[in-house]
């Protein structure tokens, strides 16, 4: 199986975050998902740990604690994916969500 890992920067989306989490899946690819709360000010970090258990996928999230930006964030999430042997790397903004089908949709494109 291929091991597909997204990485969603976080700040302040607390109100859009679940919508983001609960709409990744696939049918076919191990898939895990590395959030990364750059020092959010609201209860975004609550509402991850509220629905953590019932994410159908491993989730790794980092708490910065201070603000490094996206790009540092992301670099960080990088890192985990990379020792964990990603074979693909998808980024997600924490105020968005994916299509039904996505994940393997663009899998099986780039394979």
């Amino acid at each position: 199986m291929i091991s597909v890992f997204y990485l969603i920067p976080l700040y302040n989306s607390a109100n859009t975050i679940s919508e983001c989490l609960f709409s990744i899946c696939s049918l076919k690819h191990i898939v895990e998902v590395v959030v990364i709360n750059d020092n959010s000010q609201d209860n975004s970090g609550i509402t991850i740990s509220k629905i953590k258990e019932k994410l159908p996928y491993k989730i790794h999230v980092i708490n910065n604690k201070s603000n490094i930006g996206i790009s540092d964030s992301l670099n960080k999430g990088l890192e985990i994916a990379l020792s964990n042997n990603a074979d693909y790397v998808i980024r997600l903004d924490s105020d968005d969500f994916n299509s039904k089908g996505r994940t393997d949709f663009q899998i099986e494109y780039m394979e």
